[in-house]
């Protein structure tokens, strides 16, 4: 009994074991599932990444070069695909480059040899005929004997990567070929002021055989260069202070010991310590420009004593309002310079006439071609009016068009036209008023013809057939030597316009004939055969039943002599016109610049110290003046003052306007100015119909601040 109980026992612990290793069996094989699972999974995960990378992966058997793998990229790299590849329609050494292969063969060669670089670089011929640059990887793999019998690698594709090494190399040339071809100079120099390097042009410009030469010559910039070695401090001070100059103009010494003028543009480049490491920049050479500007400083007083004193009026007209009048106009016109360039131009136009004059200057601005000349009345101020004859050319005046007009006073000339017109009109009417009492009023038309102080003609059939004193006198001669005559054997055979005297004469005569009045310039001749100038006026009257050409001729010689000073005067004009457009854009320049370091200097040395008084102790009236100067000056530098000024506003609503803006109320710019509250509200109204704004529903204040813009 006791064995076979030992026998239970030791076949329950074997049992029990069995169930045991059964358990780690089973446990295996799960274990043994997920790692397959997770090998699945991994070998996927491998396999999508290689798939979907961009560099081509490879893996190729040697000696023989057959593929034994290779990723989809390769179709994106080299336009085949992985099967042509296997199947052996292309390989690496039929699409290499040319220009590689020769390269290719000699690694082919190291490679079977087990030499294989861990890269290398070459060009490939796509299938579709492209050219691509390629950066391959490789991993040689050996057998237990250490020979080689495959190659592993990736492919990349540095296409883009080559282009910008190529075209960094190319703009890398470029910047030299400017730097060395510049006619500017080009300079970096060190803070004591030795050149670091400069290109041909710095040397050129400062008289020096290369920059070699200038680099070695110059060792001291503030003592060896600059005319006035204050400058040099005052360069250095200015890059401190801003980092950077524009147009900085100084007096520099010249290689032969002569002074030349310079531009510079520099700026610095500091240290993490805000120390100077050096200072680079450009220069340019202003001497001829300098000396010109002195030039025409030197004759611009020259040209004004000439437009001043010239028998004609100037001005130049833009946005309605007169820029410019010489003293000739002020004359002509009776005002003073101030009133002419403070009011609207056509307030000195007569009312019938400012339509006319103003519908022309538009057109004329437009750029419209059109004659430029003619005459309008103006108001003089003295009461009387005035006839005017005007001329104008198209210029430039402050960066905007203008016109440039010349003015002439015909106001005598006019006269005598309308007493000419008056006489015209009466022989008109007489004429026109011919009745039963025919002999009287041809009595009376013979008074007038005689007594005329125009020479008077009739002509029948191209003939002169009765003619008044006054036309004896004209041509010195007698009735006898005119009577039975044609018009053209008084006048030269041709006229001063190149036209033939006989065919002239039958034209105007047939044309007066058929209905059509004639005004016409007449060059005749007297009896002794002297040319004399007149004016003629033909047309048709009826004397009893028969219809007549009538001439009606003014001796004009005087009034062409006049003319011919003034054609030359106008060919002077046109000439000074030229200079003067020289000189108005150098004045335009100067005007920039004098604004602009006008601006800087307030910036630089006025209103840090007006900020200083701010943190000072002060009483409400004083902070309260301080911050109007400050207003006032940060608006001298703004566009607001420059816009306003077109706006016709008098100073007290300028003023006036300048506070709006600064959001002041009606009772502080009344204590400001020391002025009402109904005189501050009167101001606002009128500034508002100035602005235009009384029917529109626009505030003020926001109008105002939008003109800065």
């Amino acid at each position: 009994m006791k064995d076979l109980s030992m026998a239970n026992q030791k076949l329950s612990e074997e049992i029990t074991s069995l169930k045991d290793r059964i358990k780690e069996l089973e446990q295996s094989e799960v274990d043994h599932i997920q790692r397959e699972e997770a090998l699945r999974v991994s070998k996927n995960l491998y396999q999508r990444l290689i798939e979907n990378a961009r560099d081509m992966l490879y893996r190729m058997s040697l000696p023989f070069g057959k593929y034994e793998y290779i990723s989809p990229a390769c179709y994106d790299i080299t336009g085949f695909t992985p099967e042509e590849c296997y199947n052996g329609t292309i390989s690496i050494a039929k699409i290499i480059h040319p220009d590689f292969s020769e390269y290719f063969n000699q690694q082919w060669i190291n490679l079977l040899q087990g030499k294989v670089p861990p890269f290398y670089e070459y060009k490939i011929i796509r299938k579709n005929g492209g050219e691509r640059w390629l950066h391959q990887r490789n991993i040689l793999i050996r057998d237990e004997n250490g020979l080689p019998v495959a190659i592993e690698g990736m492919v990349r594709d540095i296409t883009e990567h080559k282009c910008a090494e190529e075209e960094m190399r190319e703009n890398e040339k470029n910047y030299q070929d400017i730097f060395q071809n510049s006619i500017e100079g080009i300079f970096r120099t060190s803070p004591e002021g030795r050149f670091i390097y400069a290109n041909p042009a710095a040397a050129r410009m400062l008289g020096y055989e290369s920059p070699e030469d200038l680099i070695s010559t110059v060792t001291d910039m503030g003592t060896q260069l600059y005319v006035y070695p204050e400058d040099r401090e005052k360069v250095i001070g200015l890059l401190t202070k801003y980092g950077s100059i524009k147009n900085f103009a100084v007096q520099c010494h010249h290689k032969d010991g002569s002074i030349i003028w310079g531009t510079l543009n520099m700026h610095i480049k500091q240290d993490d310590q805000e120390n100077i490491l050096y200072i680079e920049g450009t220069c340019q050479d202003i001497t001829k420009y300098k000396l010109t500007a002195e030039a025409l400083r030197n004759s611009e007083e020259k040209y004004r004593q000439l437009v001043d004193s010239i028998n004609k009026g100037i001005c130049v007209a833009q946005d309605g309002m007169l820029k410019y009048v010489n003293p000739m106009l002020m004359e002509i016109f009776g005002y003073s310079k101030h009133d002419l360039t403070t009011l609207p131009f056509t307030e000195f136009i007569h009312p019938d006439d400012r339509n006319m004059v103003l519908e022309r200057h538009k057109r004329r601005v437009k750029g419209e071609n059109f004659s430029t000349r003619y005459e309008f009345r103006i108001l003089a101020k003295d009461g009387s009016i005035k006839w005017v004859e005007l001329d104008s050319v198209m210029v430039d005046w402050e960066d905007k068009t203008a016109v440039l007009a010349f003015v002439g006073d015909i106001n005598e000339r006019k006269k005598a036209e309308e007493e000419l017109e008056k006489y015209r009109n009466h022989l008109e009417y007489l004429v026109e008023k011919r009745t039963g009492q025919l002999k009287r009023s041809e009595n009376k038309y013979r008074t007038l013809f005689e007594n005329s102080n125009d020479a008077i003609i009739l002509i029948r059939q191209g003939v002169f057939i009765d003619c008044n004193a006054k036309t004896l006198e004209l041509c010195r001669c007698t009735r006898e030597q005119i009577i039975g005559k044609a018009p053209y054997e008084f006048a030269p055979p041709f006229q001063p316009d190149g036209s033939n005297s006989r065919e002239k004469a039958n034209e105007k005569m047939d044309a007066a004939a058929s209905g059509t009045p004639q005004r016409f310039e007449w060059q005749a001749c007297r009896s002794d055969g002297t040319a004399f100038d007149t004016e003629v006026d033909m047309q048709v009257i009826e004397v009893g039943k028969e219809r007549l050409l009538q001439g009606i001729v003014h001796d004009i010689t005087k009034r062409k002599q006049k003319e011919n000073e003034l054609q030359i005067k106008a060919a002077d004009l046109e000439e000074l016109n030229t200079t003067l457009k020289v000189l108005l854009h150098q004045r335009e320049e100067d005007r920039k610049d004098l604004e602009e370091r006008f601006a800087v200097n307030l910036k630089s040395f006025v209103l840090p110290y007006v900020e200083k008084m701010k943190k000072g102790h002060l009483d409400p009236n004083q902070r309260s003046y301080l911050n109007i100067i400050e207003t006032n000056l940060n608006e001298i530098v703004s566009p607001f003052l420059h816009t306003i000024r077109f706006l016709n506003l008098t100073p007290r609503e300028t003023q006036v306007a300048a506070l709006i803006r600064e959001s002041k109320t009606t009772k502080e710019i009344a204590q400001i100015i020391g002025v009402g509250l109904d005189a501050i509200d009167a101001y606002r109204k009128s500034i508002r119909k100035k602005l235009k704004l009384n029917d529109r529903k626009i505030n003020l204040q926001s109008y105002l601040r939008s003109l800065d813009k």
